[in-house]
């Protein structure tokens, strides 16, 4: 004989939040919707025959020369509309029979 059993779990996401409104927010980076921003951009080689023909350049050898490029408009900012920015709850009901 088998005995039926009920449970009940409550989850909050995000708590931080709900104890204060200032915490729990996720940063990201602006003007990018995945958050990825090229940081070094390639923008040629350094060695033996590369400034003059870059057709010649020993890859093998040669140096790459990279430039860095920080991000528009800041590094990070907080989004008032991001659903990290609020707390959830849920709540659920297993019965097991």
């Amino acid at each position: 004989m088998r005995a039926e059993r009920i449970a009940l779990q409550f989850d909050i996401f995000n708590f931080g939040n709900l104890l204060n409104k200032n915490w729990g927010k996720l940063p990201f980076t602006p003007f990018s919707s995945n958050s990825n921003v090229p940081l070094v951009t390639h923008v040629g080689w350094a060695g033996t025959g590369c400034t003059t023909t870059p057709a010649a350049c020993d890859i093998k050898t040669a140096t790459p020369i990279v430039q860095f490029t920080p991000p528009t408009g800041g590094e990070y900012v907080v989004s008032s509309t991001s659903s990290s920015n609020f707390w959830r709850s849920q709540i659920g009901l297993r019965i097991d029979f």
